[in-house]
């Protein structure tokens, strides 16, 4: 299933996420050659539910996803994603503690990134914003 809306280079470089999977929600990537979608690998992430909600283009080699990664124990971390024109690698969390979530992001420059979700601290639900210093954070 393809979440929130896909983000255009050019009319030949374009970007979808979502997830797939009936039980478990593996990260889903599509990328847009002008011609056909194609399926792009995630990098691998352990527990059973890693859905991807949100992506954001600067260049071919400048590419965000972000969503959320379950750590097995019931318990949930923010996720992002950094496409380098080659593959995808996860970048850690900046968001404190367990049980946060990133549901969109947009790419006005780099390093002008930005993520919202929410995160679940003890004193209740609180928006979650991220805002990149750089390549190594949306």
């Amino acid at each position: 299933m393809l979440r929130g809306t896909p983000s255009s280079i050019s009319p030949t470089d374009a970007w979808a996420v979502g997830y797939y999977g009936k039980w478990r929600h593996y990260p889903l990537i599509e990328h847009w050659d002008g011609v056909n979608w194609a399926v792009v690998d995630a990098p691998p992430l352990s527990g059973p539910d890693n859905p991807l909600y949100g992506v954001a283009a600067v260049s071919s080699s400048d590419v965000w996803a972000v969503g959320e990664h379950d750590l097995d124990s019931g318990a949930y971390l923010a996720l992002s994603m950094h496409w380098d024109g080659a593959a995808w690698t996860v970048i850690p969390p900046r968001s404190p503690g367990v049980d946060s979530t990133l549901l969109d992001v947009s790419a006005l420059s780099q390093p002008d990134i930005w993520a919202a979700g929410a995160m679940v601290p003890e004193s209740g639900n609180r928006f979650l914003i991220e805002h990149s210093q750089g390549c190594e954070h949306p």
